[in-house]
């Protein structure tokens, strides 16, 4: 049993899986790394006769308040004066859709955008089994297991709650997987507990589970 399923309870096929977006469907996507220092961005240097347009150089973010210094703005990249050009890295890896489509609108020139909020998934490989197991346990409060499946073509992962973020819909590539209604309850439980809700109060049968994980992980010294 894991998190109270078995590994074979964790998946089902999407009905219709190339036409629809279902909240636990799996999709292909390229979601966007943790912006932080690492990420430099784009300044405008200098304009060049030969192109007709400007040139750009790599910026490092030095501090956090740089974005509020005005610049001119930018209409070859459609940036205004306190907007700038991130450079920051993507990479295509399984996702969970998290939420119903968007209700459309528009208003004084502007619109909605059909997006959704997805939660990245990162393959365990190469992480110890001391981790692995207290993934498993519900230690960490913004990961989710998620057993491995032959069948449904899933290797062991693990949902990352400390990524969701916003997506375009033409950035989603169906897969034919979804989360079973049971994996989908438990994760939502987690997600509720990761934005702050007590897990005794939201669901005590998982709280029963995840404290007798921790004793067990301790006396196998998994965990401190």
């Amino acid at each position: 049993m894991i998190g109270m399923l078995s590994a074979n309870e964790y998946y089902t096929r999407t009905p219709n899986w190339n036409r629809t977006y279902q909240i636990g469907q799996l999709f292909w996507a390229s979601p966007l790394y943790l912006f932080g220092e690492r990420w430099p961005y784009l300044l405008r240097s200098s304009y060049n006769q030969a192109n007709r347009n400007y040139d750009y150089r790599v910026s490092p973010m030095q501090q956090t308040g740089e974005f509020d210094t005005p610049q001119e703005p930018n209409h070859t990249l459609r940036l205004r004066a306190d907007e700038r050009a991130v450079i920051i890295a993507a990479k295509r890896r399984p996702v969970i859709l998290l939420s119903k489509p968007v209700t459309l609108w528009s208003d004084s020139g502007r619109s909605q955008d059909e997006s959704f909020l997805i939660a990245p998934i990162y393959s365990l490989r190469n992480y110890s089994h001391s981790f692995i197991e207290r993934i498993k346990g519900y230690v960490y409060g913004q990961f989710f297991y998620l057993p491995p499946s032959g069948t449904n073509r899933i290797i062991e992962s693990f949902v990352r709650l400390d990524r969701i973020q916003a997506i375009h819909r033409d950035l989603l590539e169906h897969r034919r997987e979804m989360l079973s209604n049971d994996a989908q309850t438990l994760l939502q439980i987690w997600i509720r507990v990761y934005l702050g809700a007590d897990l005794e109060s939201v669901d005590d049968t998982l709280f029963q589970y995840r404290e007798q994980a921790i004793v067990e992980l301790r006396r196998k010294q998994l965990m401190p």
